[in-house]
């Protein structure tokens, strides 16, 4: 629920509340990633803001192997996919 929250939060242009929501949720194993971030256009009114700047090369250059969901692992990643794929697929929602 909380990436819905920080999107709702960019959307209404509450920016330094969407980047604490973006720095806690890519702190855990959420469905928020930095890949995410550089690609969704629904981020880019914070593309050029220094936090938002920082938030993505601190997170990219630490990295973490060992996080499932936060685009660090694709092993990890392709073992979920599939799953929600299916299920998605399931109640006719492909």
């Amino acid at each position: 629920m909380r990436v819905y929250r920080t999107t709702i939060l960019v959307m209404v242009g509450e920016y330094n509340a969407a980047l604490d929501e973006i720095e806690y949720l890519l702190s855990i194993p959420a469905l928020l990633s930095v890949p995410w971030l550089r690609v969704d256009p629904l981020f880019d009114p914070l593309r050029r803001n220094p936090r938002f700047q920082r938030i993505v090369s601190e997170t990219t250059a630490a990295g973490s192997p060992s996080h499932p969901i936060n685009g660090r692992s694709s092993e990890r990643l392709s073992t979920i996919a599939p799953i929600v794929v299916s299920s998605a697929a399931r109640r006719g929602l492909d």
